[in-house]
Order: structure tokens, then C-alpha cells, then sequence
């Protein structure tokens, strides 16, 4: 069994009065998904009976981990996950995702890239004590102008979608391998060191609005911690108001820290492991390039030590359509959408009119406000909480 700072520091058994949030974090919260109950594996055999009766079992979807997890996100309600499972099929279909990353592990069709992760700065690296793969976002690095120059949104939702079956098919098995036994969530961290306004404009809001809806709707329950880092005092504090409404599995999930964040962070993911524009040890690749369990069997990574020269002519005509695309899409409407898909872009939306109302106080109430009526009413999933404390975060001290 993994126990909590076996080999680095843990010293003296932690009390229960100083336990933190990742202190508490057990083997059983990081493998829910290998010793299910008696009446979730009665659910799972019921959800298996009737999928299979519609002869509706995806290829590669169809173990009993991956309906685990559909179940789970529904509170093993067999009825709901039927119908989650159903809709996840039927959008792979439609978006002809089954393949996607088998037809091309090097990424060539996304040439590129390169400049992607300058733009929009995103890796995995490493795994956590639990042999999870750690995947870290530079919020406070992205430069959204820059991105929608390099890439239009279609052909960006379509990298995330590639970048979702690359880590079912390439890094999760290796994560597997590696530990010796079956992988199947993330540990994810959020450096907000940086983070403006600027970041979250209209464009920004809708494509995050679309990725939640993906994560959540067709990948769900991969999330096993989240670490939000150098969060500004001013969202502490709307988080703390917030945090009492989500569901007691979701909010065990997500955690806040300042900059003082290493101590907590290592407890997770040792500091050998973590980068080192993060404070670890680990060396990080030039070019935000991911390194892990998955680097040798991985085509892309292979393709990464590649000069890009051939690809800058391609990259150049996907610069021509982006922008164009841009302007087309600067001439829409930005409303704001409301439901559980969209509960990213109506919360950054309020916390940007919140912010923009005065002094004192009053552009966190309203950010507080609207975030309490999104969850109060149940719009908010998993994901799209764990969206909400990224998106809220455009509020700035």
C-alpha cells in the first residue's frame, strides 16, 4: 500500500486536527475504481446487461473501469449512466473520434503544434506517488490572441479531443505498466502565477465552455486531484463561499493554494517529479514537451525531436484561416450560455461584470452571488466546478 510521505518527510503520523485536504486524500479516494461495493458491481452488471442487450458496448469502452466511471458520475443511477454512455457513443460516431489518435499518434495533422504550446502552455510531467500522470496548465502564460492566431477554435477542439484519446491509449497504459496496477485518473495543477483579465475574453469563454462539456460529457471521472497554485487572495475567498455548495466528492477534489503551495503539492506529487519552473526537481523540456512513463511509445514525442521547419508552411496557412475565423467570430454575440455546459462561461462572465463594478468588495459579491445560484440550482458537474475555480479567477486583487 502507497502511504502518505513514505520515503519523503512524512515523519510523525499526521493528527486529524492538522490534517490538510491532501493529507486526507487515501489509496481508496486515488483507486475508487478497483474496489467497488457490492451495490455499485450490481449497478455495473445491470449497465454491462443493458448495453450489451443494445449491442451499444464501444470498442476499447467497454471494461469494467471505463462504466465504472460513467456510473460515478451519475451516482450509480443505471438509468442516467445508460443514457451518458449512449450520448458518448453516439458523439464518437458523429465526430468520428474512434481512430482519431490510432490514425495519427504523432499528431502530424496538427503542424501546428509548436507554437499551440507557446501560446497556450500545457504538459504532463511525470506521475504522482499514486502513479498517476500529473498534467500542469500555465493559465497565467496564456496568450489567447496568440493562440486564435496559430490555430482556429474548430481545429483546437479537435486537438483536445486527440490529446483526450492520446492519453487513454498511450499514457494511461504506460502509467498502468509502470505501477503495476490499472491507472485511470489524473492529477492536474493550475498555476495562475500571471493571470489577467485579458485572459478570459469572449472567445476564451466559449471554447473553455466546450471542453467542459467534452471532459465531463464523454470522459468523465479522470479528475483525481486538483491543485490550483498562486491563487490571488480575493478568489481564496469567493472559493470559500462557493466550496460549501459542491458535492463533498467534488470539493475533496480541488484544492487552493497560494504561493506558498510547494509543501502541500509535494504531498501528492513528490518534489523530484515536478518541473522546475514549478520548484522540483524534474527538468522540464524546452518547448513545454511532455516526459513520462509514455515518452519512448510515444509517436509524438518522437516527432517532437524533429526539426519543425517541414511544418511551417502548413503552420502558416492554419495562421490565415485562425485569424479569419477570428474575425467571423469577433462579430458574434458573446451572451452568455446557462445549463451545466455552460456554467464556465456564465461564471467568468459574471466575475468579469463583477469585477468591473466598483471598489470594495463589490465585484467579488456579485462573482459569489452568481456562482451560488449556478450551483444552487445543480448546473455544475465535476468538471465544470473544478472549470468555475480556473474561470472565476479572472477576478484580480
Amino acid at each position: 500500500m502507497w502511504g502518505w510521505g513514505a520515503g519523503w518527510g512524512a515523519g510523525a503520523a499526521t493528527s486529524e486536527a492538522t490534517a490538510t485536504a491532501a493529507d486526507k486524500y487515501t489509496d481508496a479516494d486515488a483507486y475508487w475504481y478497483l474496489t467497488p461495493s457490492d451495490e455499485q458491481k450490481v449497478a455495473l452488471g445491470k449497465l454491462r446487461e443493458q448495453l450489451t442487450a443494445e449491442d451499444a458496448l464501444v470498442p476499447d469502452h467497454d471494461d469494467d473501469i471505463t462504466l465504472l466511471r460513467f456510473l460515478m458520475a451519475r451516482d450509480f443511477n443505471v438509468d442516467k449512466a445508460l443514457a451518458m454512455y449512449r450520448d458518448m457513443r453516439a458523439w464518437r460516431q458523429a465526430e468520428a473520434i474512434n481512430g482519431l489518435y490510432q490514425a495519427d499518434p504523432a499528431g502530424a495533422q496538427f503542424p501546428e503544434m509548436e507554437a499551440l504550446l507557446e501560446a497556450y502552455p500545457h504538459f504532463t510531467f511525470n506521475t504522482d506517488k499514486f502513479g498517476r500522470p500529473v498534467y500542469v496548465e500555465m493559465l497565467g502564460r496564456t496568450d489567447a490572441a496568440k493562440l486564435f492566431e496559430v490555430i482556429t477554435v474548430e481545429r483546437l477542439i479537435r486537438y483536445h479531443c486527440w490529446t483526450w484519446e492520446r492519453y487513454l491509449r498511450c499514457y494511461l497504459p504506460a502509467c498502468s505498466e509502470a505501477a503495476g496496477r490499472p491507472i485511470c485518473t489524473t492529477t492536474v495543477i493550475i498555476d495562475l502565477a500571471g493571470l489577467s483579465l485579458g485572459h478570459f475574453n469572449a472567445a476564451t469563454q466559449r471554447l473553455l465552455n466546450t471542453f467542459s462539456k467534452i471532459d465531463q460529457d464523454y470522459y468523465p471521472e479522470h479528475l483525481g486531484l486538483m491543485f490550483i497554485i498562486n491563487t490571488p487572495l480575493i478568489f481564496r475567498g469567493i472559493w470559500a463561499a462557493v466550496q460549501p455548495l459542491l458535492q463533498e466528492r467534488t470539493r475533496k477534489k480541488i484544492i487552493m493554494l497560494g504561493s506558498d503551495y510547494l509543501p502541500e503539492l509535494s504531498k501528492v506529487v513528490p518534489p523530484e517529479r515536478l518541473p522546475d519552473l514549478l520548484g522540483g526537481g524534474g527538468k522540464l523540456r524546452p518547448g513545454y514537451k511532455s516526459v513520462g512513463p509514455w515518452s519512448a511509445p510515444d509517436p509524438a514525442q518522437q516527432r517532437d525531436e524533429q526539426p519543425a521547419a517541414a511544418g511551417a508552411a502548413a503552420a502558416g496557412e492554419a495562421a490565415g484561416v485562425a485569424a479569419e475565423a477570428g474575425q467571423q467570430q469577433a462579430q458574434q454575440e458573446a451572451a452568455p450560455q446557462v445549463g451545466q455546459e455552460g456554467v464556465v462561461v456564465s461564471i467568468s462572465t459574471a466575475v468579469d461584470q463583477g469585477a468591473a463594478e466598483g471598489e470594495g468588495g463589490k465585484g467579488k459579491d456579485a462573482a459569489v452571488e452568481q456562482v451560488q445560484e449556478e450551483l444552487a440550482a445543480g448546473q455544475a458537474g465535476e468538471v465544470a466546478a473544478a472549470a468555475v475555480a480556473a474561470a472565476a479567477l479572472t477576478v484580480q486583487a
